[in-house]
C-alpha cells in the first residue's frame, strides 16, 4: 500500500509540469505582445513624417479649423497606409470577386440587431436602412453568425479552400507588408450601397498580431478607417458619431483606392478599427472628401495622390457597392527569441464550418409560449445555450 509521501510526489510532480507549461507559454506571448507595442524598437519598419500624412486627429464640428489635427511620427500608434497595394484593374476585379464571395458564404447582419440599430437611428433621425443590405463573411463567428466561410481559422486554415482570388489577394499583401507573417482570418464586409457602419470593437486575440483593411470601391473613391480607444464609453449617439466620431481621441485614416491599411502595435490592442456612415470626411465634418479633392493647395502626400486619383468627373458611375477585406496575420516573427502563440486555445472555438448549400436549408424556429411551458423554463434556456455555442 502506497503511503502519503508516495501519493504526494505522484500528484504533485505532474501538477507542477502541467502549470508551468502553461505559465511559461503565457509569460512568453505577454513579453512578446509588449515588445510588439514598443515604438521605439525595430521590429516594424520606420514611418517616415510624409507617410504621417494620411492620419489625423478627429477635431470636434466647433473647431474653426475644418480640417483633422496632423499627427507627428512620434504619435503613429501602429498604422501605415500602403497607396498602391493593388492596381485600379485589379481593385475592380476583386470588388466582382467579393460580390461572388457574398453570394456562396455570406449573410447579413443578425434580423435582431439590425431592428434595435434602425430604432435607435429613427429616434435620432438618422437613416440607417442601408444595413440591411450589407453582407458579411467571416471564417468565425465575429457577431451572432450562423454560417461561416469552409476554409476555418487560425493554424488549421486551408488555403485550398479559398477561392483563388482571395489567394492572389493575400499573397500580394504579405509581399506589400514586409514581415507580416502567415494568415489566420478573414473578414468581408460588402455593401450595395457603399455605405458601411462598423463600431469600435476589439478583434479576438487569436486572430493574431497584425491586420490589413483593403476598401474596394466600384466609384473608385477615398475610404476613411476611424481608429477609437477601446477604454471608452460602450453606447454612442448616432448623430454625434456622425458630426464628431466616437470620442475626442479618434484618429482618422485615409486610404486611396487601390491602398491598404496596415494596423499592428498598439493600434491593434488598445484601439477599434470603425466605419463612420453616410458622407466621408477626413479629421473633420467640414472636410468631406469631395472639398478635400477639389482643394487648390500644392504641398502634401495626400493632395498629391487626390488630384491624381480623386479628381471631379463629369460623370460619377452609378454604381456605388463597396467592399472591405480585413486579413489578420500572425504578425512578424523572431527566430532568435522564444514566442508562443498560445493567447487563446482554438479548441474553444466551437462548431464546424458548415457547407455553403446546406445554409440554405436553415430555419429559424420561434419558441412558442405553450413549448416552452410543457418543456421547462430551464431546460428550454439549456438547450438553447448549447445550440448557440454549436453554431457559432
Amino acid at each position: 500500500m502506497l503511503g502519503a509521501g508516495t501519493w504526494f510526489v505522484g500528484l504533485t510532480i505532474p501538477t507542477v509540469v502541467v502549470v508551468g507549461f502553461f505559465a511559461s507559454r503565457k509569460r512568453l506571448t505577454y513579453q512578446w505582445r509588449e515588445e510588439l507595442m514598443d515604438p521605439t524598437g525595430d521590429i516594424y519598419p520606420p514611418v517616415t513624417a510624409a507617410e504621417m500624412e494620411f492620419f489625423c486627429r478627429v477635431l470636434p464640428p466647433y473647431r474653426s479649423e475644418r480640417k483633422g489635427e496632423p499627427l507627428s511620427v512620434s504619435e503613429n500608434i501602429g498604422l501605415y497606409v500602403s497607396p498602391d497595394a493593388f492596381s485600379g484593374e485589379e481593385s475592380h476585379v476583386l470588388l466582382d470577386e467579393v460580390v461572388r464571395w457574398a453570394s456562396l458564404f455570406g449573410q447579413g447582419i443578425d434580423p435582431k440587431k439590425l431592428v434595435t440599430l434602425e430604432e435607435r437611428a429613427k429616434a435620432e433621425r438618422v437613416d440607417m436602412s442601408f444595413c440591411r443590405d450589407v453582407v458579411i463573411i467571416s471564417d468565425h463567428a465575429e457577431d451572432i453568425q450562423l454560417m461561416k466561410a469552409p476554409w476555418g481559422t487560425g493554424d488549421r486554415i486551408k488555403f485550398d479552400m479559398m477561392p483563388a482570388s482571395l489567394r492572389h489577394m493575400v499573397n500580394k499583401t504579405q509581399r506589400s507588408f514586409r514581415g507580416i507573417g502567415r494568415l489566420r482570418h478573414v473578414y468581408v464586409e460588402y455593401s450595395p450601397s457603399g455605405k458601411f457602419y462598423h463600431e469600435p470593437r476589439p478583434t479576438k486575440a487569436f486572430d493574431g498580431h497584425d491586420y490589413v483593411i483593403i476598401p474596394l470601391r466600384r466609384d473608385e473613391n477615398a475610404a476613411v478607417v476611424t481608429f477609437s480607444p477601446l477604454l471608452r464609453s460602450k453606447f454612442s449617439f448616432f448623430r454625434e458619431v456622425l458630426e464628431s466620431s466616437w470620442t475626442s481621441r479618434d484618429l482618422d485614416a485615409i486610404v486611396p483606392p487601390g491602398g491598404a491599411l496596415r494596423v499592428y502595435g498598439a493600434a491593434r490592442y488598445e484601439w477599434g478599427w470603425c466605419i463612420r456612415p453616410h458622407n466621408l470626411w477626413f479629421g473633420h465634418r467640414d472636410n468631406s472628401l469631395e472639398k478635400f479633392s477639389a482643394s487648390p493647395a500644392q504641398c502634401g502626400m495626400i493632395q498629391a495622390i487626390t488630384r491624381r486619383l480623386f479628381h471631379s468627373r463629369a460623370e460619377q458611375p452609378k454604381n456605388k457597392e463597396a467592399a472591405l477585406v480585413v486579413l489578420h496575420f500572425e504578425g512578424p516573427r523572431d527566430s532568435k527569441k522564444a514566442r508562443s502563440l498560445l493567447l487563446h486555445p482554438e479548441s474553444l472555438i466551437f462548431g464546424r464550418p458548415p457547407k455553403p448549400e446546406t445554409f440554405e436549408q436553415w430555419t429559424e424556429e420561434r419558441p412558442t409560449k405553450d413549448a416552452v411551458q410543457e418543456e421547462g423554463v430551464f431546460l428550454f434556456m439549456l438547450k438553447n445555450y448549447m445550440e448557440m455555442f454549436r453554431v457559432s
